[in-house]
């Protein structure tokens, strides 16, 4: 199949061409009539073949983007003044028609020529609204039998006005630059949707004012529309500025989220401006308390101190044995105790990696554990550290065997200096693996110390909480109970649940072996709870009164060490001074039984004291009282006035006076 095009009509324009309008103009049927826009602005009509007129619209100097409404038989275009304007046909057409009744003759030469003159006839708008600011595209969109819609892309909005012009139907406000648009009605639902394509070469489809789909385009067009091929029905088509057509789809129907409107509230200036003047106020105090080095590390949060110096663990989840332990700490171990060297024969590697993207200077990293655990390396320095450092670390049970485990953690604290000259720190912590200090062994059934633990939620087995402590064949006779030792000590602690109450149930002998226990079934249930996602896991517990014994032992020991060294201090300073020991505890007993008797005789009332309370008690039943005749304070003035010495609170006005002389 081959189409012919053939040449029926052409006109030579003698302006140059803007844009091109095509419809039934003045409602004719069964044929097209042609507008011209020229740079100028100026309207050039044609019938087809035959000039018809040409019109100048108010104000108008450049080209500007205008569309025909069939419906309505008018013109909508924008003005200079960047206002929508709306032009009925009928009054562009007879406006000047007296002048081109008086000049019949006319050739079609001079009405372009008149077009362009000050002479020319000015159309007035129908009617126009105040858009402030320029349109990129204008299209028109049957919505119902009986109206029409006009779609206006401006540079920042998106508008739709309906055809009368007095009212908006709505409007988007846009967060990007747009290029061009198209506006078509999906049939049979009367849907609205807008194809604005951004400067980020990114086509986004609108219903109404609602986003529905966003794709990315290979290129920047100028111009994109919908069309109906042959087997693709809503193909869009989209036309570079270099000239390249494609012809593309959007593919399948998207599923997207809408995410529910913000409910908006009002703003309190008052409040946000008190609450600015306080921060700054802090951060003053802040920089007037530290220094500026001060204020600004206290500014600088975690994430900044991450970024500059990145500490990353790897703790391996299997032990070693100590065959393979390096030959730097293997002196340290007890090579003649039995005991010792079968307690020691795990280790724990720690990989501790280091990196950093800008060079630090003196970069110091402490590990620290808590006994029996030991660290092959617990320092290292760096004098300079840039990119990534590793180093590999081993943690081990000590020769101490009496020691009890009480954590599992090993802390990690490192300090450098930037290129700011600023010193910081950065805390990092790890747990160690619960196998290096506990071991699987038969449970016990009694036990004297006993802590509950009470679940909000369901009991787990003890497979999901210590897998690597039921693998043993004799914890497996008891499903609802394990058993944990202490490696260090021996210290065997029970734990058990409860199916029916939702709890559990720690017990041993020694008291001191619970802790670290009791960490690791918390840290478990918590781990277990957030991975499963539960939210309300609330968790109880119950002591026996003999950790409460035990606490108060250990109150009594610390108050009897502190008299002991007391006295041991007094001691060595009546050696130092000279004295005995005995002579030393003496004098500290003297001083000691004289400040205890000063403290009562202030709290004790003296004799003319109870002398006036008697009085007073007196007056009231009616009762005269003498004053009592050994009374020191009055004893005390008649030996001073016999004498001839004043009393307390007496002037000997016999003594000469103290004379000042003032010299100049």
């Amino acid at each position: 199949d081959r189409c012919s095009l053939k040449v029926v009509y052409e006109h030579h324009l003698k302006r140059f061409p803007a844009s091109l309008v095509v419809g039934p103009f003045g409602g004719v049927g069964g044929r097209d009539f042609l507008c011209v826009q020229c740079l100028d602005g100026s309207l050039l009509f044609y019938e087809q073949e035959v000039f018809t007129f040409a019109r100048t619209l108010k104000a108008r100097l450049l080209p500007e983007p205008m569309i025909y409404v069939a419906k309505n038989d008018v013109f909508v275009t924008l003005g200079s003044d960047w206002s929508l304007e709306c032009y009925r046909y009928q009054n562009i057409a007879e406006v000047g028609r007296k002048d081109d009744a008086a000049a019949p003759a006319a050739s079609e030469s001079n009405n372009r020529r008149a077009a362009a003159t000050d002479s020319a006839p000015v159309v007035r708008p129908d009617w126009n609204y105040n858009l402030g600011e320029a349109v990129i595209g204008l299209s028109a969109v049957t919505l119902s039998s009986f109206e029409v819609g006009i779609v206006v892309l401006g540079e920042r909005t998106l508008y739709c006005f309906g055809d009368a012009g007095t009212s908006i139907k709505f409007s988007k406000r846009l967060a990007f630059n747009p290029l061009c648009f198209f506006a078509y009605i999906i049939e049979p639902d009367g849907k609205l949707m807008e194809m604005l394509v951004a400067d980020t070469n990114t086509m986004m489809i609108y219903e109404s004012t609602t986003l529905k789909w966003t794709a990315q385009l290979p290129f920047t067009p100028v111009a994109v529309a919908r069309a109906r091929l042959k087997n693709l029905d809503g193909a869009i088509v989209a036309l570079s500025e270099e000239g390249r057509l494609e012809v593309c789809y959007l593919g399948t129907e998207p599923t997207l989220f809408v995410a529910p409107p913000v409910n908006r509230r009002g703003f309190d200036y008052v409040a946000a401006e008190r609450e600015l003047l306080e921060m700054r106020h802090l951060l003053k105090e802040e920089a007037a308390g530290g220094g500026a080095a001060g204020g600004a590390d206290a500014l600088l949060d975690e994430a900044m101190l991450e970024a500059e110096l990145s500490i990353q663990v790897y703790v391996s989840p299997e032990l070693l044995p100590m065959q393979a332990s390096p030959s730097r700490f293997s002196s340290s171990l007890d090579d003649n105790n039995e005991e010792n060297k079968a307690r020691q024969s795990s280790m724990c590697k720690i990989s501790l990696e280091l990196a950093s993207y800008t060079s630090l200077r003196d970069v110091q990293v402490i590990l620290e554990v808590e006994a029996p655990l030991k660290l092959s390396d617990d320092f290292l320095h760096y004098p300079t550290l840039r990119d990534k450092h590793s180093r590999d670390i081993f943690v081990y049970l000590g020769a101490t065997s009496d020691c009890v485990a009480l954590e599992s953690r090993v802390q990690i604290v490192a300090s450098y200096e930037n290129e700011s000259d600023q010193t910081r720190v950065v805390y990092k912590q790890i747990q160690l693996p619960a196998r290096l200090l506990l071991k699987p062994m038969p449970p016990e059934s009694t036990a004297q110390h006993v802590i509950t633990i009470k679940s909000s939620e369901s009991v787990l087995g003890f497979s999901q909480l210590f897998p690597e402590f039921v693998g043993d064949s004799q914890s497996r006779q008891m499903t609802n109970s394990v058993g944990i030792e202490q490696v260090a000590t021996g210290s065997l602690v029970s734990v058990s649940s409860g199916l029916m109450q939702n709890r559990y149930r720690l017990q041993s002998s020694d008291p001191l072996a619970l802790p670290l226990v009791l960490q690791q079934l918390l840290q478990r249930l918590e781990d277990k709870s957030s991975s499963a996602k539960v939210a309300n896991l609330k968790l109880s517990s119950t002591l026996a009164q003999q950790h409460l014994q035990l606490l108060y032992d250990r109150l009594d020991a610390c108050f009897e060490t502190r008299l002991d060294i007391k006295a041991a201090m007094v001691s060595r300073l009546g050696r130092d001074h000279g004295y005995g020991a005995s002579n030393a505890d003496a004098s500290f007993a003297a001083g000691a039984r004289r400040r205890r008797e000063r403290r009562q005789l202030r709290s004790r009332p003296s004799q003319t004291r109870l002398f006036l309370h008697q009085v007073r008690d007196a007056g009231r039943s009616g009762k005269a009282q003498e004053a009592p005749e050994h009374d020191a304070g009055a004893a005390d003035g008649q030996q001073r006035r016999a004498r001839g010495v004043p009393g307390r609170g007496v002037v000997d006005r016999s003594r000469p006076r103290p004379k000042i002389t003032f010299l100049q």
